[in-house]
């Protein structure tokens, strides 16, 4: 089965495009850089690009959708309208929102407005599709992990305060509950809400700690790291992150994972197990 892969180049795109292509699926990735092209081709998939305007090329067969771009801009509802408007061969269209996009507080902010805004155009296109909303999602490459852990490496992991939470997931997860939704898309052409989210809440400060230990166990650290809680602002600068990027980060959004467990048809990695696959005992 041919899966059109958008936002290949990124983090989770990547992991999915090498999980799917191992599981035999046919994977095309769209990206506007040749770069990113012969990255892709590497690993095995189809590549093309977008045109000057983000159009969408011809594609023979067409196939099922995986809309994975996260763009402040809202590039990704031009997109999932210029697919919407092509509905001959769309198999069905699997979109990754963000966890907490429902909670009305959330929608006036520019991430969770343009999620909302996609959101509610496929609920209302009569095509088969999924919505997955996830927290976030760590493994190799992941962002929030090399950040601490570069931290950790100067002394001081910085974290805000304990009222902050988040419900990260392992990326293994992540592809298993993608290929899932796409083999019931493909089968039943059903219409799917499902939170992507792990299997414990924790504080930034909770997950720093666990880290640190995992590393300071194997190996990666010499000295154990001072945790320091600070305001949001400070938290901010020191992660140099954008103030749309942190209310998404830290929209304290959490969720139940039993509809998840269902889905995919086992439970979900603890994420320190996770962890620890991701920072194996150094080898003296």
């Amino acid at each position: 089965m041919r899966i059109v892969l958008h936002g290949a180049n990124g983090f989770l795109g990547r992991h999915l495009a090498a999980y799917l292509l191992a599981r035999g699926y046919e994977v095309l990735g769209l990206v506007r850089r040749p770069e990113a092209a012969a990255l892709l081709r590497r690993l095995g998939c189809e590549a093309l690009l977008y045109g000057a305007r983000g159009e969408v090329p011809p594609l023979e067969g067409e196939g099922l959708h995986v809309v994975l771009i996260y763009s402040e801009e809202g590039r990704e509802l031009e997109l999932v309208e210029r697919l919407l408007e092509r509905r001959e061969g769309l198999k069905g269209l699997i979109y990754a929102s963000g966890l907490g996009v429902e909670d009305p507080r959330l929608r006036g902010l520019a991430h969770f407005a343009v999620k909302a805004r996609v959101e509610d155009l496929l609920m209302a296109a009569g095509v088969p599709y999924a919505i997955l909303r996830p927290s976030t999602i760590i493994g190799p490459g992941d962002e929030i992990t090399p950040l601490l852990l570069s931290m950790a490496r100067r002394g001081t992991m910085v974290v805000p305060a304990e009222e902050y939470v988040f419900q990260p997931i392992c990326i293994t997860d992540a592809c298993r509950a993608v290929e899932a939704c796409i083999r019931r898309l493909a089968k039943q052409g059903e219409r799917l809400v499902l939170p992507l989210v792990g299997p414990k809440v924790l504080s930034y400060k909770s997950f720093a700690e666990l880290l640190a230990e995992i590393l300071m166990a194997h190996g990666w650290l010499s000295a154990e790291p001072r945790i320091s809680v600070l305001e949001l602002n400070a938290v901010m600068l020191a992660w140099e992150i954008t103030p749309n990027q942190a209310a998404y980060t830290f929209s304290n959004a959490t969720a139940d994972t039993a509809a998840l467990e269902a889905h995919m048809g086992g439970r979900l990695e603890p994420i320190e197990a996770c962890l620890r696959r991701m920072f194996p005992r150094l080898v003296e």
